[in-house]
C-alpha cells in the first residue's frame, strides 16, 4: 500500500454506509480512481463541500494494491467551477463532461494530457465567454487523445476526398464521412454539409479556451452538437443521459 497525492476532478458520489462515500474521480496522475472517503457524509467532515460534483480537489489517498477501491485521507478544493451553477447550458455542459470521463476512460488508465484538456475545458465552460464552442472543442479533442476521432476530410470507407461536396453522409458505425457510393444502404446514416464538417475536423485543433478562433454561429453549434451527440451515442450503445439536456439548452 502506497500513498498518493494528486490533483483530480470528482466525477461522482455514490452513498456508502450511513456515513461514508464511494467517490470517483479523474486524476493527472493514475486516470480515473475510485475512493472510500470515511465520514463525508457527517455535517463536521472535512470533506463536506469539497467532494461536489465537477470540483477540482488536492487528493492523498493511500493506494491498495489488491483491490480497485482506495482510501482517501486527505482533500482540498482547488477550484469549484463557480460558473457551471449560475447558467443552465454551463451546469449541462459541465455534467456532459464528467460522463464523457466516466464512460470512455478506462479505470487507472493514466492520461496527463485528457486530465489538463478536462481542466481546461472546465474552465471555460465555468467562465469562458463561448461555453457552446468551449464544448464542442472538449468534445472533439477528447476523441482525438483517446482515439475515437472520426474521419472527416475523406471518406471512412474507400478514402474518396468529401471535404469539397456539398453534401455527405456521416455513419457513426462506420467511424465518418461516407461518399455518396459507400454510403448507399448505410442504415445510420445522415447528411452534413461539407462546410460544417470542415468546421467540426477543424475544432480538434484548438483547446476550449480558444473557442472563440473557431468561425461557428449558433446554428453551427447546435448542428456539430447533434452530430457529435450521435456519434457519442454509438460509442456508449446508448444515448447519453445528459444529451438532451445539452441539445435543449445549447446556443
Amino acid at each position: 500500500m502506497a500513498i498518493e497525492k494528486t490533483e483530480a476532478l470528482v466525477l461522482r458520489t455514490t452513498d456508502y454506509s450511513n456515513t461514508s462515500l464511494i467517490v470517483s474521480m479523474y486524476t493527472r496522475d493514475f486516470g480515473r480512481v475510485e475512493v472510500i472517503a470515511k465520514g463525508a457524509r457527517r455535517e463536521t467532515s472535512p470533506y463536506h463541500a469539497v467532494l461536489d460534483l465537477a470540483n477540482r480537489v488536492q487528493a492523498v489517498f493511500y493506494r491498495h494494491t489488491h483491490g480497485q477501491i482506495h482510501t482517501l485521507s486527505e482533500c482540498s478544493l482547488i477550484d469549484d467551477y463557480y460558473g457551471l451553477r449560475q447558467d443552465l447550458f454551463r451546469f449541462y455542459a459541465g455534467s456532459h463532461v464528467l460522463e464523457l470521463l466516466s464512460g470512455l476512460t478506462a479505470a487507472e488508465d493514466t492520461n496527463p494530457e485528457l486530465f489538463e484538456l478536462a481542466a481546461t475545458g472546465m474552465e471555460a465552460l465555468s467562465a469562458g465567454p463561448e461555453p457552446g464552442g468551449s464544448l464542442l472543442v472538449f468534445q472533439t479533442d477528447l476523441l482525438r487523445i483517446l482515439g475515437y476521432l472520426p474521419v472527416f476530410f475523406e471518406c471512412a470507407s474507400c478514402g474518396k476526398d468529401v471535404l469539397s461536396a456539398r453534401r455527405v453522409i456521416f455513419s457513426p458505425v462506420k467511424g465518418g464521412a461516407l461518399c455518396g457510393g459507400c454510403a448507399r444502404g448505410i442504415s445510420d446514416g445522415f447528411g452534413i454539409a461539407g462546410a460544417l464538417l470542415k468546421k467540426l475536423r477543424d475544432l480538434s485543433d484548438l483547446t476550449p479556451d480558444r473557442a472563440d478562433a473557431a468561425d461557428l454561429n449558433a446554428g453551427d453549434r447546435k448542428n456539430l452538437q447533434l452530430v457529435l451527440m450521435r456519434y457519442f451515442s454509438c460509442l456508449f450503445e446508448r444515448e447519453l443521459r445528459t444529451a438532451k439536456f445539452v441539445l435543449g439548452t445549447a446556443r
